[in-house]
């Protein structure tokens, strides 16, 4: 069964951010790939492919200019 993940951050202050990637990982601290093909323009993403049984870690990067 698939559940939808909200993803959520502050925005970057500065003026020169492309966007964002966003990373998730099944393992705390280690082996994240990045889930977006484009720069995510806004501060939240909605992961849809969730797992019920599976717990999920997330880090995002912004992409300077």
């Amino acid at each position: 069964m698939c559940r939808k993940i909200k993803t959520t951050w502050n925005r970057n202050t500065e003026n020169d951010i492309l966007g964002y990637n966003l990373y998730r990982s099944t393992a705390s601290g280690q082996n994240f790939v990045k889930i977006n093909a484009q720069p995510i323009r806004d501060s939240i993403y909605i992961d849809s492919l969730g797992n019920l049984n599976v717990y999920y870690f997330y880090k995002v990067s912004a992409i300077d200019n």
